[in-house]
């Protein structure tokens, strides 16, 4: 499984170029050791809708609940869904959203979309890309994942994970900003030190309120 760091680029003043992708990707372009790939993780705000009654569309009983529904950038289509209030994480598959959508008419509100390169370094796999703000494609600045994959415990995996974003930072040396980590209470969410996928869900939802 491995751990995993996620990063915001973080502009000292206006909105970051093209040039601060660019310069990121060519510092870890030397050090893959296989062909990139393209990369995609969407984060969905799916609130209740309307139903189909005999009057007619009605709005859904019961209390307004938001969810987040994570898509995850692995070879699975790994998805989790989130309901922040009650910090409750759990996987879901497309036969599950199906059910829900039937049982809980959920519609997607709007969605941010993570998309860029990966690159695999070793025991190490780096995404770059951008944060998109759907439906009006708005963009939301540049962010980094960082994969450590030989270590399942969060402390001893993130100081390793520390090296890449050193290497990182020195290939966007001129540029006007930094790359930020992006943390997540786990305890809040239930859960514990072995890193998991329900970990970077958690992650990838306080990344997406960071670049909001």
């Amino acid at each position: 499984m491995g751990v995993r760091w996620l990063l915001k680029w973080q502009q000292d003043v206006g909105v970051p170029g093209r040039e601060v992708f660019e310069a990121l990707c060519a510092a870890v372009e030397p050090l893959k050791t296989a062909e990139r790939q393209s990369w995609k993780v969407q984060n969905a705000s799916l609130r209740q809708g309307q139903v189909e009654t005999p009057l007619g569309l009605r709005d859904a009983v019961g209390p307004k609940v938001e969810v987040q529904c994570i898509t995850l950038g692995e070879a699975d289509g790994s998805m989790y869904l989130l309901q922040r209030e009650q910090r409750r994480v759990m996987q879901a598959d497309q036969a599950m959203m199906d059910i829900l959508s039937k049982v809980m008419p959920y519609k997607a509100r709007a969605s941010m979309r993570f998309e860029g390169w990966q690159y695999q370094m070793g025991d190490f796999t780096v995404c770059i890309g951008r944060a998109t703000l759907k439906p009006k494609q708005e963009f939301r600045g540049f962010v980094v994942e960082i994969h450590y994959h030989p270590l399942d415990d969060l402390l001893m995996g993130q100081a390793i994970c520390k090296e890449i974003v050193e290497i990182l930072q020195m290939g966007a040396t001129g540029l006007k900003g930094s790359l930020k980590q992006v943390g997540a209470d786990y305890q809040e969410w239930s859960l514990g030190d072995t890193y998991s996928l329900q970990h970077l869900a958690v992650q990838y939802n306080a990344l997406t309120m960071a670049v909001l």
